[in-house]
């Protein structure tokens, strides 16, 4: 909502049971079946801290391929990576408009993405940097395991601890 008076309206409807919400879908194909509910919705914290774990399996996999490599853990890190690891990429914009809803969502979002996307141009010069040093990437792995920990910590911490007017949790409210 764009006012706080469109909010608490919705809010109010949703509570009441008196407004009909309906979702549209695009997709390539024709799905089977062609309609359908969709359940089991699960939180945007739950879904950041498996991505963040996804990164941490993602990294220990690294760790590990240093010292035993071979294709099996190649292909389980990439798969890792690819299936819990960029999970996060669903809710990164959903929860800072969670956490930062207003008016200034806009400019506190792109302040969050320039400082994402410079800690991932910092990220490999720095893991370049470290191997130099010390002629190995597990410096780098084992930082990036500790950033993907604290990331999982601080998004739980930041979270909103009032339940707002969102499908599935209308009824408590």
């Amino acid at each position: 909502a764009k006012s706080d008076a469109a909010h608490e309206g919705l809010a109010r409807q949703f509570k009441d049971h008196s407004i009909e919400r309906r979702y549209l879908a695009v997709c390539a194909g024709q799905p089977r079946p062609q309609s359908g509910t969709i359940t089991g919705r699960i939180g945007r914290e739950i879904v950041w801290g498996i991505g963040c774990a996804g990164f941490v399996l993602t990294y220990m996999a690294l760790l590990a391929l240093e010292h035993n490599p071979s294709p099996v853990m190649l292909w389980a890190m990439v798969i890792v990576q690819g299936l819990l690891g960029y999970g996060t990429t669903a809710v990164v914009a959903a929860i800072p408009a969670e956490i930062f809803e207003g008016k200034q969502y806009g400019s506190i979002f792109g302040a969050l993405m320039l400082g994402a996307i410079s800690g991932g141009a910092a990220g490999p010069w720095l893991t370049g940097v470290l191997h130099d040093h010390t002629g190995s990437y597990a410096s780098a792995f084992w930082i990036s395991i500790a950033i993907s920990l604290y990331g999982i910590f601080a998004i739980w911490k930041a979270s909103p601890r009032k339940v707002r007017a969102v499908a599935g949790r209308i009824g408590k409210l």
